[in-house]
């Protein structure tokens, strides 16, 4: 994937209405660690599901003579971190920010002038928390198709819809690999087409299969007819500027700039006229050439007001 920013970029996202699929009354349990100078401790955090997250409980587990529970609250998400305060050590303030696959780690400043470093790993792989998976994936759309649209997160079970929607685009973030966050938000000819396809690739993932392995069978399944190809008219929007593409040894994180893609079964760079070589006057190339999935992406500018970034 091209059109690469040049430096993390992060994106204030803003909460909008919309209707929920269904009702969570459920606590999701993740894990993680708290190390504070030589101290290293281990934690169990019980988040409430569904949407409206604003405090969490955090258990500390280990060492046993250590054990207690701590309050986090004022929870908030900007771009792809996460804020929170938190009662240990007469009170600190941490922020984690995503980690490819592998949930989130980061910093807590300490009242004391201290700090500690803390994780947060989910109980599957590439999870991340319900609202601000909603938030990051609705950021794909532009404004007008946000706050209706579907919104479905990545759970223990796959994908499921968390925002039932009524325009008819899908938003959500697609992990072509493990080391990618692709916020995307699907018409609805991309949707009928595309999002069996992720939810398949996302099932053998769980069960341990390489990305190599589940690019071939992807291909066998468009080729045997279990998967169909976009038709024309399909496109997808990924505007958001939480998009990355981590580098698998050295896990630095390379954020994508906005753009559009317009599914074309079959395309190469050389039936559109693209020579990638050159640098061209429209930035534009074809993602997964020659295949069934083969998409033109056009990069964007966007014209909507935008939020201040660091």
């Amino acid at each position: 994937m091209r059109f690469i920013l040049p430096r993390q970029v992060i994106v204030a996202l803003l909460v909008a209405t919309s209707t929920l699929a269904g009702q969570w009354t459920s606590t999701v349990v993740w894990s993680g660690t708290m190390r504070f100078h030589d101290e290293s401790s281990r934690l169990q955090y019980r988040i409430p599901s569904g949407a409206g997250l604003r405090a969490f409980e955090i258990d500390v587990t280990s060492p046993s003579t250590n054990k207690e529970t701590i309050s986090a609250t004022d929870v908030e998400f900007i771009g792809t971190s996460v804020r929170f305060r938190a009662t240990f050590r007469n009170g600190a303030t941490c922020t984690l920010g995503a980690v490819p696959a592998n949930g989130y780690a980061g910093k807590c400043a300490l009242a004391s002038g201290d700090s500690a470093d803390l994780t947060l790993v989910p109980p599957a792989a590439s999870m991340l928390l319900t609202d601000h998976e909603i938030l990051i994936a609705r950021d794909a759309a532009p404004l007008p198709i946000r706050s209706a649209a579907s919104v479905f997160v990545l759970g223990p079970a796959g994908y499921t819809e968390a925002v039932r929607g009524t325009n008819g685009f899908t938003c959500f973030i697609e992990r072509p690999t493990k080391n990618d966050a692709w916020p995307m938000c699907y018409n609805r000819e991309a949707r009928e087409t595309l999002l069996p396809v992720e939810q398949y690739r996302m099932r053998l993932r769980d069960t341990g299969v390489s990305d190599a392995a589940i690019t071939d069978s992807v291909l066998r399944g468009y080729r045997n007819g279990r998967f169909r190809a976009p038709p024309a008219g399909a496109l997808a929007y990924m505007l958001s500027r939480s998009a990355w593409t981590a580098d698998p040894e050295a896990g630095t994180l390379a954020y994508l700039a906005p753009h559009v893609h317009i599914y074309a079964p079959n395309a190469t760079n050389a039936r559109v006229g693209v020579d990638t070589a050159q640098r061209l006057v429209v930035p534009m190339r074809v993602e997964r050439e020659g295949r069934p999935d083969a998409s033109i992406i056009v990069a964007v500018k966007l014209i909507e007001p935008a939020t201040a970034r660091p």
